[in-house]
C-alpha cells in the first residue's frame, strides 16, 4: 500500500516536470524561429536632408509582412509626412 502511494506521487511529480519541460521547449523553439528586425536611420553624408534607412533581419526566422508605425511624426514644411511614403504606409511583404 505504501509503495503504491510513493509511486503515485512520483508519477505526478514526473508529469508536472514533463509539462514544464515541454512548455520550455516550445518557447525556445519559437525564439529560434522568430525574426528580429533592426532599423537604423542614418543621415546621408553627402546630402544632409536625406535619411538612409537600413533594415536588417538579425533573427533566425523569415520576416514577412513588415509594418511600420511612426510614433513621433517629424514636421517638414514643403514635403509630405513620413507616414505617407509607400513603404511606411503599405509595409514590406
Amino acid at each position: 500500500m505504501f509503495s503504491s502511494l510513493v509511486i503515485a506521487i512520483a508519477t505526478v511529480f514526473y508529469v508536472i516536470l514533463t509539462i514544464k519541460l515541454v512548455s520550455e521547449n516550445i518557447k525556445n523553439r519559437r525564439i529560434q524561429i522568430d525574426p528580429k528586425i533592426m532599423l537604423d536611420i542614418i543621415p546621408d553624408s553627402t546630402h544632409p536632408f536625406l535619411l538612409n534607412f537600413f533594415l536588417e533581419n538579425i533573427g533566425n526566422g523569415i520576416a514577412l509582412n513588415i509594418r511600420f508605425t511612426i510614433i513621433c511624426e517629424p514636421e517638414f514644411k514643403k514635403s509630405k509626412k513620413l507616414s505617407e511614403y509607400g513603404f511606411i504606409k503599405n509595409g514590406l511583404k
